[in-house]
């Protein structure tokens, strides 16, 4: 997932906490996460943990988000 408009310090390899809420979500989406790359301001972040309630969340939110 990318994100826009980080702290100046994720750095890649950084581990990280990412609450994604509102929009089309139903609830909010807690993930534990690794930056993958750092561009700018944006970010790619790997997941390394998703608790199975926020599963089909994300896979229903990225499914729409690619279309």
């Amino acid at each position: 997932m990318a994100l826009t408009g980080v702290p100046d310090d994720w750095m890649p390899g950084q581990a990280v906490q990412v609450r994604c809420e509102g929009g089309a979500l139903p609830n909010a989406i807690v993930v534990d996460a690794v930056i993958a790359w750092r561009r700018g301001d944006q970010v790619g972040v790997s997941f390394t943990s998703l608790d199975s309630q926020a599963g089909p969340m994300v896979a229903e939110y990225v499914s729409r988000a690619a279309k």
